[in-house]
């Protein structure tokens, strides 16, 4: 650690000088338009529709370069060439305000008349806001631009098949000092890669750093609850996560800081740096470990602002300091640091009865899934606006395989898995009953687009949250139920409680979701809106990406999404930046998600093979194969750590181990040697 501080130093030294710029080409296929009413809406593959609320939508393209170590964008030249032109009969259609899931109503067609009655050309800048934000140290540039100019008057639009964008860069101190959140591990660098567009340039970045003591989970709470993780510590250390649990009251006495939240966010910053942490667990409602509330604001038909959001992304994204002002303001424009290092989620629990009920169904839907039901996603959406009509099934549907819609890709829940859709825009109005008995049938994971509030979400109200509405969803009949809403304040957990932390409080029904903390968003009319552009790029973590723990999945939404908070419209007053501060995890962080059918496990969790299990799920046996001579002793333990069978065998080749008494979950197979141990990781699932 020593050595990679002073290796920072030098370079400090050697660059602070450091000037220069890299250059990056896109390139652009010719565009499509659909008529939307008198007006035309234009599509250009790869680029999504932005702009001001009331100016032409044109389509942006992002850009995320990876920039040299150090080092901070000072600004970006822009050259557009090859240009196409087109005619259009019919003007292009306006940005529309965002809505809040729960606030929509009828509100005027706008359009700004001055700018579609205009012989000049639009707009008079092709580029969004330049900003620089840093993961895991790694420096990258994000803005944004249209290659795309419009003459309104004229009724013609230039298409510029070509833009180079040259980003100058220069050293900065601020660049230098999120240095010491470099992690050599391959996780970090598999983030910066699937975000940044010259993934060629990570080799500028080499770290010998050596994390002493390293650990993966950290889980914080109050000296009163420490004790109550044990048993959650130990499977996730038999899964090959390390754990270290500290006390709340340790880390407020002796780190600085200038309030608790502060002081929690500087203690996760130092074992970050220290020891490589990836997932935190928030141990507490918000009268037990502390929050921060983000400030922002929206255009919407009224201008919606909010100086409290309760966010732990806060906890999550460890440069710079979120009110470099101090003014109280927390995360205004250009003080956010919209890239986070680590997975953060809250288990909402105000007592030592609700926390042993969250850790039983995280140690239950982890260690002994029922069969069955991980290929059967809910998917429900209820109608969301008028006029112009706007469905939750229109954004739901884009969760679903392969999806270029909107200007980025995505894909999805495969299309090959049983997925039940509860649509308004397909069947009219369902009810609260049909999305209980559909629950109680087994579904795992709740996909909701619709309307919520406090004490309301997926048209269930918070008195119909109880065992006994969901009693088939025990964790032995059907598994414990996984849930992402747009609906907004379902989640805000500031509240006293609010449902989403009964859906968490109760022994049945959910174990962990994504739940807005207050207000989430849609664009009506439309299948881009800012909630869902999250979602979806959470089911691409899951599903493609292989992000399977739910905070790391949480987290890798956020990094995809960022860029485009650098969009006219998203920057200002913006809802996507919104919906990036409010959508939080409720629940612990690195809880594996189970997405297929547990056809198998992971593999053996040391390198070196001396067997090799045969069936894995096992059925009433384990086999196992040797790839050793000599006698050999298998001890098979729960993920608490008890001993509940050993069998030895001598100088075999094949063995059989009965587990037909064993109970079903996931257990550690340790086989023993006279010169060497080994350790798998083996499902039993006994039928």
């Amino acid at each position: 650690m020593k050595r990679f501080i002073y290796l920072i130093a030098l370079f400090c030294l050697s660059n602070l000088a450091q000037a220069g710029a890299i250059t990056k080409i896109y390139s652009f296929d010719a565009p499509t338009t659909v008529i939307k009413g008198d007006f035309v809406f234009l599509n250009l593959p790869g680029c999504k529709a932005a702009g001001l609320i009331g100016t032409p939508a044109l389509p942006y393209q992002h850009v995320s370069l990876l920039l040299p170590p150090g080092t901070e964008a000072t600004g970006f030249s822009l050259e557009l060439s090859d240009p196409f032109e087109m005619d259009v009969r019919l003007p292009l259609y306006p940005v529309q305000p965002p809505r809040p899931y729960s606030l929509a109503k009828e509100t005027d067609f706008v359009a700004d008349k001055i700018i579609y009655g205009s012989m000049t050309a639009f707009p008079t800048e092709s580029k969004g806001r330049l900003e620089t934000h840093f993961i895991c140290g790694h420096s990258v540039a994000m803005a944004t631009f249209t290659p795309v100019v419009y003459f309104p008057a004229e009724g013609k639009v230039l298409v510029y098949r070509k833009a180079e964008v040259k980003m100058d860069y220069r050293a900065t101190n601020r660049a230098i000092a999120a240095l010491s959140n470099m992690h050599p591990g391959q996780w970090a660098a598999k983030r910066v890669a699937g975000l940044v567009q010259n993934p060629e340039s990570q080799s500028d970045y080499v770290s010998d750093k050596v994390f002493a003591n390293p650990f993966q989970v950290l889980i914080v709470t109050p000296q009163a609850y420490t004790g109550a993780f044990q048993d959650l510590a130990l499977m996730y250390e038999a899964q090959g996560l390390a754990v270290q649990v500290s006390a709340l009251e340790d880390i407020q006495q002796a780190t600085a800081g200038i309030d608790p939240a502060e002081k929690l966010r500087n203690f996760i910053i130092a074992q970050y740096q220290a020891h490589g942490i990836e997932y935190v667990v928030l141990g507490g409602d918000a009268e037990l470990v502390p929050i921060r509330g983000f400030y922002c604001q929206v255009q919407s038909s009224s201008l919606y602002s909010d100086d409290n959001i309760p966010s732990d992304l806060y906890y999550s994204s460890l440069d710079g300091t979120w009110n470099d002002n101090g003014n109280n303001l927390w995360g205004e424009p250009g003080e956010d640091d919209l890239l986070p290092e680590v997975a953060v989620g809250r288990l909402p629990f105000s007592s030592i009865a609700e926390l042993n009920r969250m850790l039983h169904k995280t140690i239950q839907y982890q260690t002994n899934p029922v069969p069955g039901e991980f290929e059967r996603p809910l998917l429900a959406g209820e109608l969301l606006y008028n006029n112009p009509l706007s469905w939750g099934a229109d954004y739901l549907d884009l969760l679903i395989g392969y999806q270029d819609e909107n200007g980025y890709v995505t894909n999805g829940i495969p299309e090959t898995y049983d997925i039940d859709k509860l649509y308004e825009r397909d069947m009219g109005y369902w009810s609260k009953f049909d999305l209980i008995t559909r629950i109680n049938a087994g579904r795992a994971f709740v996909h909701h687009a619709g309307h919520s509030n406090w004490d309301y979400a997926m048209k269930l109200y918070i008195t119909d949250i109880s065992n006994q509405t969901f009693s088939q969803v025990n964790g032995i009949t059907r598994n414990f139920t996984l849930v992402y809403t747009h609906g907004c304040i379902c989640g805000a957990f500031d509240y006293s409680d609010c449902i989403a932390e009964e859906m968490l409080k109760i022994d049945n029904f959910a174990v962990a979701g994504a739940f807005n903390s207050r207000y989430g968003w849609f664009n009506e009319g439309q299948t881009e809106g800012p909630s869902a552009h999250l979602h979806r790029e959470f089911v691409n973590a899951l599903y493609t990406d292989g992000y399977n723990r739910v905070g790391a999945t949480h987290q890798q939404s956020r990094i995809m999404t960022a860029p485009w908070v650098t969009a006219p419209g998203q920057w200002e007053e913006g809802a996507l930046r919104w919906s990036f501060y409010c959508c939080n995890i409720l629940g612990d962080p690195a809880l594996k998600i189970w997405t297929d059918n547990i056809t198998g496990i992971d593999l053996p969790l040391s390198g070196k093979r001396l067997a090799e299990i045969e069936n894995n799920p096992a059925n009433g046996s384990i086999r196992m194969r040797m790839q050793t001579d000599g006698p050999v002793t298998f001890e098979l333990s729960d993920l608490t750590g008890k001993t509940v069978k050993v069998y030895t065998v001598q100088n075999q080749k094949n063995a059989t181990i009965d587990v037909s008494s064993i109970q079903n979950g996931v257990y550690l197979l340790v086989l023993k040697t006279p010169t060497t141990n080994e350790n798998f990781k083996v499902l039993i699932l006994n039928r």
